[in-house]
Formats: structure tokens, C-alpha cells, sequence
């Protein structure tokens, strides 16, 4: 293998992560250790004709022999580095149970934050209304109505703001149709995010993402193509309104909000998120898809950097 420079997410045998190490081309080094240098087994010399991964795998082995062998990959960001509104672990956080997802940035959106936070509580405060009427039993999923209708609008154009929203952070413009925002299926894996709902606990985890093709970039998302369809032939399509895509709908908000600025971010100060929503499923990021945090000597501090869509 030939030599490499920068920075590589180290896992073990059984795929948990083992750190970051920052390789020069003669030396690696363990990423967040102070003086890794005066450290045996924080850093590793590269010795005459032998491959770098090979000589750093090998000290692995020889201090954690039951977890070798060892794989690298280089990182996709830098310490320090994150994508505008998009959550991921950073790697600190790698492999423990139910790790924090944070966005660096989204201090410097806190007004749309807390819009957005609003908006999502009138929307669950519309379900809930409904659902006083009408039993979200699955005997009842397709039931359709004006509110219901309503609700499905709302909900899918404020699904369409939180796709807008990350694309133009991330320097996209132009005019957005889903062919632009699937790309963020991949890249932010909304398609992992599964959600239950404590107020319905007879109700399987939603997730609304799933399954979301770039191939059939509307069609493949039932409940967006449904609102497509109310939206402009009422009188054609007036059935398609359902309840089951309106849940849909409202707890895709509700994941795209997570998905942007982590659980924590995106519930602070709703405590009745917290009831409304219970997060059972999230992506697993590696750790070379971490997000780094801006160590001493790798870092200048927090740097956005755009996806590359």
C-alpha cells in the first residue's frame, strides 16, 4: 500500500472504533492525546520500507492483541470540520450507547431553530386534535378529510423548508424539485431515522424516509407523493389525504429537525417533543464519517465545509 498523509478512523475486528490517528509519512500519531510523541503507545515511527497501516496495526495488536486486526479509513473531515446543518456523532461519542448527534453550527441559526421548533409543535398539536376524533388504529390509517388534508399540506411544506434549507446552507441553489433534495437521503441517512410515538404505543415506529430512491425520487416517498396530489387536484384526489400519511408527514418534520441539529438541539426548550417523540432508530456513523472534534494542534477551531452534493 502506498504511503499515505492525514487523518484515518481506526476500527477493530469487530468493526468498534479505535480512534483517529493523523499519519505525516513518517510518523502516526493518536489524534486527542496530549504529547502523543512522549507516548510508546500514542504514536508509532514509520521504519525503513514498511507500510504505515501495517506499522501501526501491528502496535495495536501487540497492546489490544484480542481486538486485532485493525482497518483505516481516511476521515472525511478535518478536526474541527462539519457539515452546515447536518447531525452526526462526533468522535468522542463513536460506538458508546445511544451516542449524542450534534450540528457545531447551529448556534448561528437559533432564530430559524426555534421557528422551526414552533412550527413543529402546531403541528403536533393538529395531530393530536385529530386523532381525538379519529383513532389512529390501523383500522382507521386511511381515513381522509379536510383537516386531514390540511394537516398533510402544512406538514410536507415545512418538510420542503427543512430540505431547502440544508441544500442552500450547503451552497445548492436553483429551483429544488425532489430529484435536488434526495440527495440528502444519503447524505444525512434519513432513511435510518425510525420514530415511535408514546401517545400511540399500538403504533409500529415510522419512518418515513425509508426506502426513498433517487430513481423514483417522489413516487418512492408514499405519503410526499400523496400530498402532491391533494395539493393540486383536491376534487381527483381527495382520498390520498389520509391519516397515516399525515402522521407520516409530521413525524418526517420532526426527523428532519433531528437529522439537522440533534435530538437535544432540536427539543431544547419543548419538553413536549420529548413525550410526542421517541427516537428508536438513528444512522450509525463510522468513525471516519465522525465528526472530529477541534483538537489542540489539528485544529483552528469549528470550520463549516460544504457537502459534497
Amino acid at each position: 500500500m502506498a504511503q499515505s498523509s492525514g487523518y484515518f478512523g481506526c476500527t477493530d475486528k469487530n468493526g468498534s472504533a479505535q480512534g483517529i490517528w493523523y499519519f505525516d509519512g513518517t510518523v502516526a500519531t493518536l489524534v486527542g492525546v496530549s504529547k502523543p510523541l512522549n507516548n510508546e503507545s500514542s504514536h508509532v515511527v514509520l521504519p525503513s520500507g514498511e507500510d504505515i497501516f501495517d506499522a501501526v496495526g501491528a502496535k495495536l495488536a501487540r497492546l489490544i492483541p484480542q481486538s486485532a486486526p485493525f482497518s483505516f479509513e481516511r476521515t472525511h473531515l478535518k478536526p474541527g470540520e462539519y457539515y452546515p446543518r447536518m447531525a452526526r456523532v462526533i468522535d468522542q461519542h463513536v460506538g458508546v450507547p445511544n451516542p449524542v448527534y450534534h450540528c457545531p453550527g447551529s448556534n448561528t441559526v437559533e432564530s430559524q431553530l426555534a421557528i422551526m421548533r414552533g412550527q413543529l409543535v402546531s403541528l403536533t398539536h393538529k395531530l393530536t386534535e385529530i386523532c381525538q376524533t379519529v383513532h389512529p388504529s390501523p383500522s382507521n390509517f386511511k381515513v381522509y378529510g379536510h383537516e386531514v388534508r390540511n394537516l398533510l399540506i402544512l406538514a410536507c411544506t415545512e418538510v420542503e423548508m427543512h430540505w431547502r434549507g440544508v441544500l442552500e446552507a450547503n451552497g445548492v441553489s436553483g429551483r429544488f424539485t425532489t430529484l435536488n433534495y434526495v440527495a440528502l437521503q444519503s447524505a444525512m441517512r434519513l432513511g435510518e431515522f425510525g420514530i415511535l410515538l408514546p401517545y400511540y404505543p399500538w403504533m409500529k415506529e415510522v419512518r418515513p424516509f425509508e426506502g426513498w430512491d433517487s430513481a423514483r425520487p417522489t413516487e418512492s416517498l408514499p405519503w410526499y407523493r400523496a400530498y402532491n396530489a391533494v395539493k393540486h387536484d383536491r376534487e381527483g384526489s381527495f382520498e390520498e389525504g389520509t391519516l397515516s400519511h399525515a402522521i407520516d408527514a409530521v413525524v418526517a418534520c420532526a426527523v428532519m429537525l433531528i437529522a439537522q441539529f440533534g435530538q437535544m438541539e432540536a427539543f431544547r426548550w419543548r419538553s413536549e417533543f420529548g413525550y410526542f417523540f421517541q427516537v428508536a432508530s438513528k444512522p450509525n456513523w463510522k468513525i471516519s464519517e465522525s465528526y472530529i472534534h477541534p483538537y489542540d494542534g489539528h485544529s483552528a477551531g469549528l470550520t463549516p465545509v460544504l457537502y459534497p452534493f
